[in-house]
């Protein structure tokens, strides 16, 4: 709950709660999916009430955050690593970009 705020608060982030289930029997990874209904968050952010009443139901919820324009950022999503290698080279050397690795082993 306290990196969902901080997001939301600090860096005006449209956070939503989000599971892992690991992968099933012969799946080589498994799937994030997001514990609401998050359509509408495509439009406007959650309120600090709603964020509380997400992580109290849902205390082990990872952050996930809505990307596009109501957050103002977008993403690459990379799930091997010559997709990896391929978005790097195409990176100037002088722009840092943060970074995260994701369960199922992504980028």
């Amino acid at each position: 709950m306290k990196a969902a705020l901080e997001y939301l608060k600090d860096h005006s982030l449209c956070v939503i709660p989000m599971t892992y289930d690991p992968p099933a029997p012969g799946e080589a990874k498994g799937k994030k999916r997001p514990l609401i209904r998050w359509k509408e968050y495509q439009e406007h952010l959650p309120t600090e009430q709603d964020v509380r009443k997400w992580w109290q139901q849902w205390p082990d919820a990872m952050v996930g955050v809505v990307t596009g324009a109501v957050s103002g950022i977008c993403t690459i999503d990379v799930d091997e690593q010559i997709g990896y290698e391929q978005v790097e080279n195409l990176i100037p050397d002088n722009l840092e970009i943060p970074t995260y690795t994701t369960p199922s082993g992504g980028c």
